[in-house]
């Protein structure tokens, strides 16, 4: 990436973000390597006081940029062998938060992003099997205002990282 490109982005992210300085960085990335790290491990591995950590940390919870600390589980592993996607058009008269809000009550659907193109929402939802799968399809699809969706099955996870990269 050129140095014009670096600062533009740069630029763009601090309009909309949270300003986070390098010791915040550094305990996000120890975070995310560790969220079960106590404020002793990582005030020792910075090389700054406990209580240096635990207001830093506290700041970051406040400003939401740490929305929370959660065990990450391998669906495959607990038997949800099937990743679907869905991709929903809303009847243009219809409020697609709206839409998106009621999907979003459906057990096992984990993301919900409004997109742009022909399609409104894309949706994911992880499945024991295709007979699950369909069950879910059928939700989705007999909600009103939907008026087109396109499913597409996941066949093979190639990465899955849930951590930014500051």
């Amino acid at each position: 990436m050129s140095f014009k490109l670096e600062k533009e982005e740069e630029a763009l992210r601090s309009k909309y973000s949270v300003q986070l300085d390098e010791l915040d960085i550094k305990i996000i990335r120890y975070l995310q390597k560790n969220g079960r790290a106590s404020f002793n491990e990582i005030a020792r591995a910075l090389g700054v006081s406990v209580a240096t950590i635990s207001n830093r940390v506290k700041a970051l919870e406040e400003k939401k940029v740490i929305r929370g600390y959660s065990a990450c589980i391998d669906c495959e592993k607990v038997g949800y062998q099937t990743h679907l996607f869905v991709l929903v058009k809303v009847s243009s008269s219809a409020s697609v938060d709206k839409v998106g809000n009621e999907i979003g009550q459906i057990e096992r659907v984990k993301y919900i992003y409004r997109i742009s193109g022909k399609y409104d929402l894309i949706i994911y939802a992880y499945c024991i099997n295709f007979i699950d799968a369909t069950r879910i399809l059928d939700e989705i699809q007999g909600i009103e205002d939907i008026t087109e969706v396109e499913k597409i099955i996941g066949l093979k996870r190639l990465k899955e990282d849930f951590c930014i990269h500051t």
